[in-house]
């Protein structure tokens, strides 16, 4: 069978190999087998397929790679600068809030020896009331001397009213709700990054 296919090869005339030639398929030599070109048309019919399936893969990469690009491009120009302004209000309502303490601190300290002073005329009160029990020919005195101590200490009962007055608790209180109201913002942006733990 070997011999009949090469004596049939050999016995075409030169002018089918020249049709070929002519054609653009490639030139076979006498004894080799001939492709079937319908295999060869499959073949490259796939290939043709599967790149068009990659170029549209890689359009569509393309695409989402750009999109996202887009996404973080715009996020970081919008959010970065509220981020900042936002910790800046932070930070000065933190610093009003420090300073408002501050000085509640300072008005307490100060209620605090007025108060001390107040406990130091009490405690002379009751020694002047226990000595007008045992000597009642000193009452005159007593009442004289409690007047004087009553007199003398109006003055540290309103330097306590005053201080305490001089707190100012509205501010204070609105510090404190500006405060929350800044922190707030920041609690639930950071909460939406961390709150998946």
């Amino acid at each position: 069978m070997d011999e009949g296919y090469q004596m049939n090869q050999q016995a075409q005339p030169a002018s089918v190999n020249q049709t070929a030639q002519t054609a653009g398929a490639p030139v076979q030599p006498a004894g080799a087998p001939q492709a079937q070109p319908s295999q060869t048309e499959e073949l490259l019919q796939a290939l043709l397929e599967q790149q068009q399936k990659n170029a549209g893969y890689q359009k569509a990469l393309f695409f989402t790679t750009l999109l996202l690009l887009v996404v973080v491009a715009v996020s970081t120009t919008l959010v970065v600068p509220r981020l900042i302004t936002l910790t800046q209000d932070v930070e000065i309502s933190m610093t009003r809030v420090n300073e408002l303490m501050d000085d509640a601190e300072t008005a307490l300290d100060d209620a605090k020896v007025a108060m001390a002073s107040a406990k130091d005329a009490l405690t002379k009160v009751d020694t002047l009331a226990t000595d007008a029990v045992t000597s009642l020919d000193g009452i005159d005195t007593m009442v004289s001397n409690v007047n004087e101590l009553v007199e003398s200490n109006m003055d540290t009962v309103s330097e306590i009213t005053q201080k305490i007055n001089d707190i100012d608790f509205e501010t204070l209180n609105k510090a404190i709700k500006d405060l929350a109201t800044t922190v707030e913002p920041l609690a639930n942006f950071f909460g939406k990054f961390g709150g998946n733990n």
